[in-house]
């Protein structure tokens, strides 16, 4: 753009490299900090065990299907705006709330055992600035919700909302204790076994990723494959999310020589469905209020917030 107006090259300084980066999570790896989630992830256990319809049907990239759905422009809205609405709610809360429920029905378990991932770039270090650093920093780490009601209960989402939120620093610890940790015992679900077989990735809102005069656009269609067709798939079913032309879309990817298409079609149209009830406009999203995770420097328990907002008239 500056070379088309004429204007000299001006570029930003640099932010933090790669590899000094890579440096400072070593040395956080052993650090006493860190050694504080070490129980809460040790913690986040349940059956990860699914329904399947080909017992022993292979899970490889070449196997891989997607099954696509989206909510509508107006419902997409509902959906951002809810989220907007009131302070303790993300877009993503919903989505998962919604995942959860439907993994419940499915799997006839009041606990749900799903793995998250998210751009890892968490501000951890009062030295680093990731911002304009180029690189797949993902974040993937396990979290076992409990499922206490039904998604048109704002209690639902609430309770969600507070187990995530519990969530230390957005679950970057995870890997690094357990891949960069000396320590191997610290986190060691290898050989048990109980690595999540479902994943979810909210990807963002693509509308907000360009101005709308920039040179360039998201492509909707694949270049080419990134990965070997022969390569075993980390998971069962991954569910991915974003909006994109002001649609929420999510594809639910499987394998075909493990799950139906049918069944995948049923559960992607179960999720959406709990999603809409959740961000119904016959609940209005100021009423979901706050959770304790809201205001984490103050240590409250769930009933003394209640009981100081209802003092507040909140």
């Amino acid at each position: 753009g500056q070379v088309r107006n004429g204007h000299p090259i001006s570029l930003p300084r640099k932010t933090t490299s790669f590899q000094f980066w890579s440096e400072r999570l070593s040395s956080y790896a052993m650090s006493a900090a860190l050694a504080t989630e070490r129980d809460f992830w040790r913690s986040q256990r349940a059956s990860a065990m699914l329904p399947v319809d080909f017992e022993q049907g292979s899970n490889l990239v070449s196997s891989l299907r997607v099954v696509s759905m989206n909510l509508d422009v107006k419902e997409t809205t509902a959906l951002v705006r809810r989220a907007r609405g009131t302070q303790s709610t993300r877009v993503d809360d919903a989505m998962i709330a919604a995942l959860a429920q439907t993994v419940a029905r499915w799997t006839r378990r009041s606990v749900v055992l799903l793995n998250l991932e998210g751009h890892g770039r968490e501000t951890i270090f009062d030295d680093v600035d990731l911002s304009r650093t180029i690189g797949w920093f993902t974040s993937l780490y396990p979290v076992c919700l409990s499922i206490d009601g039904s998604p048109g209960d704002t209690s639902y989402l609430a309770s969600i909302q507070d187990q995530l939120g519990a969530i230390p620093n957005r679950g970057i610890g995870y890997g690094i204790l357990r891949y960069l940790s000396k320590d191997l015992m610290t986190i060691d679900r290898s050989q048990t076994g109980t690595d999540p077989r479902i994943s979810f990735n909210y990807l963002g809102q693509f509308d907000q990723l360009l101005p709308e005069d920039s040179q360039f656009k998201v492509r909707d269609d694949c270049l080419a494959l990134s990965r070997s067709p022969n390569q075993s798939r980390a998971h069962l079913i991954e569910v991915d999310c974003f909006v994109v032309n002001g649609q929420f879309t999510m594809n639910w990817g499987y394998s075909e020589d493990v799950h139906r298409r049918d069944t995948i079609t049923r559960l992607a149209c179960d999720m959406l469905n709990t999603l809409k009830v959740i961000v119904s406009e016959n609940h209005d999203p100021v009423t979901v209020g706050y959770v304790d995770t809201d205001f984490p420097d103050l240590e409250l328990s769930s009933d003394s917030l209640d009981q100081i907002l209802q003092e507040l008239e909140f």
